[in-house]
């Protein structure tokens, strides 16, 4: 699934927007729909109503099942994503407020030939959102879909 960064800047807070997260930063699975059926139905046989959203859940690498955390609406789980830009990819990101929204600005590979006066220059992507979460959330998927073509 391509998304492309104008449909990034689009999208809302929210479980779609984590969901994407999950899987296209993290790396994380998504239940499939039978899968989810499956354990809606051993939830609600243990008491709790078939209330539990089992959208909301994953498969991490080591094939175990997990909530997807709210990245787009707890600045805690944003965060994650942030621990995981500085451990994996080693990639440096400033955020700040701007007039209405939040700003992230992040190092971006520019593409620019060998030999080229502009090659080794600095290149950056920015991301906006109404909250710093949506912000780091819309930026990271915009790495994320980049590295992924």
């Amino acid at each position: 699934m391509d998304i492309t960064d104008q449909e990034i800047d689009n999208l809302k807070s929210g479980r779609e927007l984590d969901r994407l997260i999950a899987q296209h930063v993290f790396g994380l699975t998504l239940l499939t729909e039978a899968e989810r059926n499956i354990i809606g139905e051993w939830e609600s046989r243990r008491g709790y109503g078939g209330a539990t959203d089992t959208s909301a859940l994953a498969r991490d690498v080591q094939n175990q099942i997990r909530w997807i955390s709210n990245y787009s609406t707890e600045i805690r789980a944003a965060f994650e994503i942030v621990e995981l830009w500085l451990s994996v990819h080693a990639l440096v990101m400033t955020f700040r407020p701007g007039p209405k929204d939040w700003w992230v600005i992040f190092p971006d590979e520019c593409g620019h030939p060998e030999g080229s006066k502009d090659h080794g220059k600095n290149c950056f992507r920015e991301a906006f959102g109404e909250t710093p979460e949506l912000a780091i959330c819309r930026a990271a998927l915009k790495m994320a879909m980049k590295k992924a073509t």
